[in-house]
């Protein structure tokens, strides 16, 4: 846990840059996905094999780092732990996203909530210690940064900012902590929603034909049945 005191303004501005970034990031990897996805659902007849062709893509990415096929949580403390260098976070990052991807576009089930929590802890990370050879003066903590991180980024693709501070609360029990998870949250909420407009999982569904546009928009469940939701392809 962390019990640090009252973050300074600068320490606030910092989180907040942090923020924008997990946002932007986070619209980067749901746009990835997409297109990706799109892209393989013309393969024709090879459409039935795309999780065999899926399969093969991981393999090169997880001989680079086992942690590219982890779910987060033992690659997450095991990053935190070890604090190692910009360059291996920036590869993990790189290959996780890269493996995020090809699981979902060819066809994997599951989701990014997991893995956004694993990828914003790295981004997290990176930007701690990027800014500790840039500023070293401002002192940011790498744990600090990683949780607000993980929050930041989730909150991009999954939407729930009070729900990802909430919990960043429970993990801690630091106070100071939840009020630039907050900053960094709603921020990064705000901007993903003004800039791609959706969540992760509603932007899937309007790529399938529902017009649903937010978890508050509840007008159209009435004329959504579950073949208009489902897959018809393999």
């Amino acid at each position: 846990t962390t019990a640090t005191p009252a973050f300074p303004l600068s320490h606030y501005l910092a989180f907040a840059v942090l923020g924008l970034a997990c946002a932007l990031l986070g619209i980067v990897i749901m746009r990835l996905v997409a297109a990706v996805e799109q892209a393989t659902a013309r393969l024709g007849r090879w459409t039935m094999w795309r999780p065999v062709i899926g399969g093969l893509l991981l393999i090169p990415l997880a001989l680079v780092s086992p942690q590219t096929l982890s779910a987060g949580h033992g690659a997450l403390h095991l990053d935190l732990v070890l604090r190692p260098t910009i360059a291996f976070l920036a590869t993990v990052l790189a290959l996780k996203i890269a493996a995020s991807v090809v699981s979902l576009a060819f066809g994997f089930r599951g989701g990014l909530f997991f893995a956004s929590l694993f990828l914003g802890s790295i981004v997290g990370q990176i930007f701690a210690a990027a800014l500790d050879h840039v500023m070293p003066g401002l002192a940011i903590d790498p744990q600090d940064a990683a949780l607000v991180g993980m929050a930041a980024l989730s909150v991009s693709i999954v939407g729930g900012p009070m729900t990802l501070s909430i919990l960043m609360l429970e993990i801690t029990h630091d106070f100071a902590l939840m009020g630039v998870v907050l900053l960094a949250t709603l921020l990064s909420s705000a901007v993903t929603r003004e800039l791609f407009g959706y969540s992760f999982s509603t932007w899937r569904l309007h790529l399938r034909g529902s017009r649903v546009r937010s978890p508050r928009d509840i007008g159209w469940t009435s004329d959504l049945p579950a073949g208009r939701v489902m897959r018809r392809d393999f």
